[in-house]
């Protein structure tokens, strides 16, 4: 299976600059990442499960929070992930849970397996929260859609423990100097190297934000940059 980007396209009347699309092994489009896609999009919100007290009793419900656009990219790719993570689970196991195309079905135990067992030994603490915010944006809005019920999906103590200590396990950080920097800058052969040199020091970017990054427009006044991760 593979993600593929559509730049720049119209559907029923609605256009999209960037939309991400998930392929299957035979290159059939998977609906409902696409359709979640189209909703973050569209709506720029992600749907979020809340618990209100109605007297004595305690009900769920769900309702719509705004992101941010590379939180909307951020959420694909983590989902993405996931998904390739159930194809590879469906060519060794014979379960109607675990297919690409009918994720509705997933248990919160198949997705908390996943979070906690196969995430947490590689991921950091932020990142494991970020598949979970992810994975859980996904399902409350195929809840939405009255495809399954809202469930919580939950991280277990002993995976945040695992995800923290993945946190301390790192190298020191040996920052460049502003001198290092400008001698960098000086070897670059092309305007191109100079603004992604220029884009990590100066604006922050990571190595793949700075890979994602694509020029629009063929004039220099039409020109502009948006962001592209795959």
């Amino acid at each position: 299976m593979k993600k593929i980007v559509l730049e720049d396209i119209e559907i029923d009347k609605n256009h999209f600059d960037y939309l991400p699309v998930i392929l299957d092994d035979e290159g059939t489009v998977v609906i409902l990442p696409l359709l979640f896609a189209i909703h973050l999009d569209k709506a720029g919100e992600a749907i979020h499960m809340v618990r209100v007290e109605d007297g004595t009793q305690s009900m769920t419900k769900l309702e719509s929070g705004p992101i941010s656009e590379s939180t909307a990219t951020t959420y694909i790719n983590h989902v993405y992930r996931f998904l390739k993570h159930l194809n590879q689970a469906s060519k060794e196991l014979t379960d109607e849970e675990i297919s690409i195309h009918h994720t509705y079905l997933c248990s919160p135990g198949v997705v908390q397996d996943y979070l906690n067992r196969d995430l947490a030994s590689t991921l950091t603490g932020s990142s494991l929260a970020n598949h979970q915010a992810a994975l859980t944006a996904y399902f409350n809005f195929l809840a939405l859609l009255g495809l399954r019920q809202p469930h919580e999906i939950r991280i277990s103590r002993k995976a945040r423990k695992e995800a923290t200590n993945n946190n301390q396990s790192g190298a020191y950080i040996n920052y460049i100097s502003t001198k290092e920097r400008f001698e960098i800058l000086k070897r670059c052969v092309s305007k191109r190297d100079r603004l992604i040199i220029r884009c990590g020091f100066e604006l922050g970017l990571r190595a793949m934000e700075n890979k994602g990054m694509r020029l629009k427009g063929n004039k220099s006044n039409e020109a502009y940059w948006i962001y592209s991760s795959n």
